[in-house]
């Protein structure tokens, strides 16, 4: 009688949450109050991150159902036009895609923020740039799974780095994968040695109104280096520091490993203001 009586219990407590579901579904009488009901946000229309975000999250959807020009314009007018409709359960699941805010990518989530697509890494340099200023931290490496060889290899390693970065834009979002992607998969901002130099916020000596001077006083202090007259070819007047200088740091750092490892030092040596003269 236990177990009957308990049976019981349950299938009337059931019936009686299907009801209570029944009558709470059929109160909504507009898609808007059914989305709310059903715990989602709908889009402010002047939300334009969200809306950029929902067209990049459901892109198949999206030009199943529009297209030509402004898309987002469209996904933000189809909901208005559909979201106070009463006759509205065919719609209901296009606009909980299209019409709340129910993100669940990295890339939906990374463009709601206000950041563009196009600024993340893309090109096969700006990753290589990016990789070799990062390939000595392990935490890094780990995180692309990547574990470089002993003869290391800039392609294998750019692939493995690509791959990382296109891969977590679709994944689930979380806080520290968004903030991960954020940091390591945008362009670091230069590419040349230079670049990087004017980037750090310093300068060349042959930049600027005291160039002169500054020439001078490098190769005053550089002339008699026998690493720096092997380098130069012969290093005999401040011209050839000069030329040396400016073809030296036109390297991009996405030529190899040796333009950071082996360049770049040099150049910071003998090109950049009030550095330390080094012999090397």
């Amino acid at each position: 009688m236990r177990f009957i009586f308990v049976g019981g219990l349950g299938t009337a407590l059931g019936s009686s949450l299907l009801t209570w579901y029944g009558l709470s579904f059929w109160s909504q009488k507009t898609l808007r109050q059914y989305l709310k009901w059903r715990g989602y946000q709908v889009v402010s229309p002047e939300d334009k991150s969200t809306w950029k975000a929902i067209k990049e999250e459901h892109s198949s959807l999206v030009y199943e159902l529009f297209s030509g020009n402004n898309i987002e314009d469209q996904i933000r007018d189809w909901c208005a036009d559909h979201l106070d409709k009463g006759s509205y359960i065919s719609h209901i699941g296009n606009a909980s895609k299209l019409c709340v805010n129910n993100l669940k990518t990295v890339k939906g989530k990374i463009i709601q923020r206000g950041t563009d697509l196009n600024s993340l890494l893309n090109r096969t340099d700006d990753y290589k740039v990016a990789y070799v200023f990062r390939k000595n931290t392990p935490d890094f490496l780990n995180l692309i799974g990547y574990s470089p060889n002993s003869v290391e290899n800039l392609e294998e390693a750019v692939r493995a780095y690509r791959n990382w970065c296109e891969n977590s834009l679709n994944a689930p979002w979380e806080e520290l994968l968004l903030s991960n992607v954020e940091s390591l998969c945008k362009p670091k901002g230069f590419s040349t040695i230079k670049e990087f130099i004017n980037h750090s916020g310093k300068q060349m000596i042959t930049e600027g109104n005291d160039s002169e001077s500054k020439l001078d006083e490098k190769f005053n202090a550089l002339k008699n280096l026998n690493s720096f007259k092997q380098d130069v070819g012969g290093g005999e007047n401040k011209e050839k520091l000069k030329e040396w200088c400016n073809t030296s740091s036109s390297k991009g750092f996405f030529e190899g490993f040796h333009v950071l490892e082996t360049d770049y030092p040099k150049v910071k040596s003998r090109c950049i203001k009030d550095e330390k003269i080094i012999d090397n």
